[in-house]
């Protein structure tokens, strides 16, 4: 029965991970052989790999990688700096990361992923006190809350992203759990400035479920939001809950904003 829900590991992963509940505790190279399932056991923190190490690049190789409901696929940790993540396979095949309360969730700096699809989660992708990651060349869609989350993170860049039916917001930079306007950020909790949110749009087949497609939340500033297109929103393309000037909105082709100053 607890390997049915995913019992604790406390084991390091090899260079080859073939099930889920290892955590990456060293430099290396590491590659994903086999698709991985939070049945097979989780390590302590609740993920299926932890990265807990510098200096670290991780293949998934287009095994896909599934929860139950909770947890985090992949958790980038605090400790961690300088790490690459490539779902890519031969012929073209990506790994989708679905069933997780977070697909992706780094509190690391110094971090490029590219590739992934998240789908199903409650948020794709948690940006929790990270830095100077750049998570490019992906899908997030049908998760629960939001595509992306940024949360107390600066120099992040989200690039050539495809957000659909996120039930909240394809990109939330902010601090609530629950969307925009849902709780103000300050400098102590949860602010996020200098991210960089480039060339991403919606695609919305049939009928939307997404609020918003990108939204800042009030006390998050200096975020640059270039060249996107959202539309087939329910409420608004882009919403920003800060005074004209706080953050830069330029070339963005949507259908309605919140404020008069987004372009």
């Amino acid at each position: 029965m607890l390997l049915a829900v995913g019992v604790a590991n406390a084991q390091d992963c090899s260079n080859s991970i073939s099930a889920c509940g290892c955590t990456i505790s060293s430099a290396g190279i590491y590659n994903v052989d086999s698709d991985l399932n939070a049945t097979q056991g989780l390590t302590s923190y609740g993920s299926c790999i932890d990265v807990a190490a510098d200096n670290v690049k991780l293949f998934t190789n287009a095994h896909n990688i599934t929860g139950a409901g909770s947890g985090v696929g992949i958790h980038l940790r605090s400790k961690a700096r300088n790490v690459f993540l490539s779902s890519a396979g031969p012929r073209e095949t990506y790994t989708t990361i679905s069933g997780w309360k977070y697909g992706l969730e780094s509190e690391a700096d110094k971090v490029t992923a590219e590739g992934f699809l998240f789908n199903g989660n409650t948020t794709g992708v948690l940006l929790n006190g990270a830095e100077n990651n750049h998570i490019g060349c992906f899908e997030s869609f049908n998760n629960s809350v939001y595509g992306v989350w940024i949360r107390d993170g600066s120099g992040n860049q989200i690039d050539y992203a495809a957000m659909w039916n996120n039930r909240v917001a394809g990109i939330y930079i902010g601090c609530s759990s629950t969307g925009p306007s849902g709780q103000a950020c300050t400098e102590e909790h949860g602010a996020s400035s200098g991210n960089f949110i480039f060339e991403d749009y919606s695609y919305s087949p049939g009928v939307s479920t997404q609020s918003y497609g990108i939204a800042v939340e009030q006390g998050s500033t200096q975020n640059s939001i270039v060249d996107n297109w959202f539309d087939g929103n329910t409420v608004d393309g882009y919403f920003d809950g800060n005074t004209e000037g706080a953050n830069l909105w330029h070339s963005n082709r949507y259908v309605t904003a919140n404020q008069s100053f987004i372009q």
